[in-house]
């Protein structure tokens, strides 16, 4: 089993290969990298995806690494400064190669020039069965935090910059990621969340000290996370919060103002059965914003993915490219 000093001895060698980012003033993110010579998207990504694994002395835990092509061709690349996303799995997904396999995350990391970090949940929630209690379950929301930080920590020695990380989390990923995003939130220059929502006791005890930007994304059909929210989420005395109770938390969080805008987003895929809006509250604490796309007619799903398109899958925008875009406006202390 390999420890995390043996794993940074191996990363060591890994940083002889990587690419330097530039930003420009509308963007903390360096959009070039996914482009050829004529300014088209790139192919598929041709960076790496690695098991790091770590073990405290108790227990081992493990996330998967992509690093994109311009950091393996970087040879100063732990000198470098890169933006990090950890992205948290859904329960069908199982680990985090579910996510990178359902949303094809890391071609949009590949073309951004960014690191994704995909913590694997284990023995979390998606085990869950009649004997697990509700103690058990928001135990096991902490218990993943203190992997997410473990693994920001990680790649912070690889170059990523502790200014420019970001937290994405989908289905009950998003659900335990609005807690972990919450205390955790003096790490993060932003929050995205798609198919979750806040879980109200979570909700009711979390005081950031710092609030980040947040963006969340959710369908009006939604049955596993419903948009009205719910009394018991997998059966347990557990309550989630509405959509709009979550867009309020998140709001009342950051001191935003109560006059959103609201755009309406085009229906570029009129067969799949769905129409999105974007509402966006500003004035928030530290110059942040707070926005939430609804799909109507949108089911538990990720726009833009791979999963079977079905009714309520919207195809009318790519969840990842919205995500990324909305990520690369915020840093820290920005």
């Amino acid at each position: 089993m390999k420890t995390l000093s043996n794993l940074l001895v191996i990363s060591s060698v890994l940083l002889s290969l990587t690419a330097c980012a530039t930003h420009d003033d509308e963007s903390y993110f360096d959009t070039s990298f996914g482009m050829n010579s004529e300014g088209e998207s790139a192919p598929a990504p041709t960076g790496t995806t690695q098991l790091i694994e770590i073990d405290n002395g108790t227990e081992v835990r493990s996330f998967y690494l992509y690093l994109p092509t311009a950091y393996l061709k970087n040879p100063n690349a732990a000198s470098e400064k890169w933006p990090l996303v950890i992205a948290l799995h859904s329960d069908s997904e199982k680990d985090g190669t579910g996510f990178i396999r359902d949303t094809l995350f890391t071609e949009e990391a590949e073309k951004n020039g960014v690191l994704a970090a995909f913590p694997n949940r284990g023995n979390f929630i998606s085990e869950i069965d009649a004997a697990t209690t509700r103690t058990q379950v928001l135990g096991d929301i902490l218990s993943l935090q203190s992997l997410v930080e473990k693994t920001i920590d990680y790649s912070i020695n690889l170059g990523a910059d502790p200014e420019r990380v970001y937290l994405l989390g989908y289905g009950s990923g998003s659900v335990q990621g609005q807690t972990i995003g919450c205390n955790l939130a003096a790490r993060f220059a932003a929050l995205a969340f798609v198919s979750g929502s806040v879980i109200t006791e979570s909700a009711e005890t979390c005081s950031p000290a710092h609030f980040p930007s947040v963006l969340t994304i959710h369908g009006t059909e939604d049955l596993s996370s419903p948009y009205e929210g719910m009394s018991s989420w997998k059966g347990m005395s557990i309550a989630l919060s509405s959509v709009s109770e979550t867009t309020d938390y998140w709001t009342t969080k950051g001191g935003c103002g109560r006059s959103p805008t609201v755009t309406l987003m085009p229906d570029l895929a009129p067969d799949d059965g769905t129409i999105s809006s974007r509402t966006s509250y500003s004035g928030c604490a530290n110059g942040r914003v707070v926005e939430s796309i609804i799909v109507q007619n949108g089911d538990h799903s990720y726009p833009g993915g791979v999963l079977p398109i079905t009714y309520g899958v919207s195809m009318d925008f790519n969840a990842n490219t919205v995500i990324l875009e909305f990520f690369s406006r915020y840093q820290l202390g920005i």
